[in-house]
């Protein structure tokens, strides 16, 4: 019987300790209920604020990749231009502000093509490597916490 020893309960009153037991029990499953409710949120929480951090690098990489494309084309006699640097400062922020955030640029040139990380968008002759080889990179790939955002766009070797 789960009534505590010092509980003095009129003699021949079953029905009461049954009672007691009954509600006993009955308020422990109630807590235990709560408790694994509150876990539960805790971790849709968790989840949604992942899909919604996903959602915004998602966004963004698109944009950081126009800026890097734009800064690697600027003329070498440009790139002492005070203007030129506030954009070359712009881009290592949009950088820096990704990777505080766990975004990841991974590299992919000279691995083997993994379906996984990679969307083929070309293939070329082999040459002298082995056939399934990223030769080039079109558009870079990036993880987030482990997870690819985007698989990088990459020429493969046939």
């Amino acid at each position: 019987m789960a009534i505590a020893e010092n509980t003095t309960l009129i003699p021949g009153h079953v029905e009461c300790e049954k009672k007691l037991d009954e509600y006993l029990t009955g308020w422990k499953r109630a807590l235990a209920d709560y408790q694994n409710l509150k876990k539960t949120v805790e971790e849709s929480k968790t989840l949604f604020n992942g899909w919604k951090d996903e959602a915004w690098a998602s966004e963004l990489i698109p944009v950081v990749d126009h800026w890097s494309q734009a800064t690697q084309h600027i003329p070498d006699a440009a790139k002492k231009d005070p203007w030129v640097q506030g954009v070359i400062h712009i881009e290592r922020e949009l950088n820096e502000l990704l990777k505080a955030h766990g975004v990841e640029r991974y590299e992919s040139v000279g691995q083997s093509f993994d379906p996984m990380l990679h969307e083929s968008v070309e293939s070329q002759p082999a040459g002298d490597g082995p056939p399934g080889m990223v030769l080039r990179e079109v558009a870079a790939g990036y993880r987030m916490h482990g997870r690819v955002l985007r698989p990088a766009r990459v020429v493969v070797s046939e």
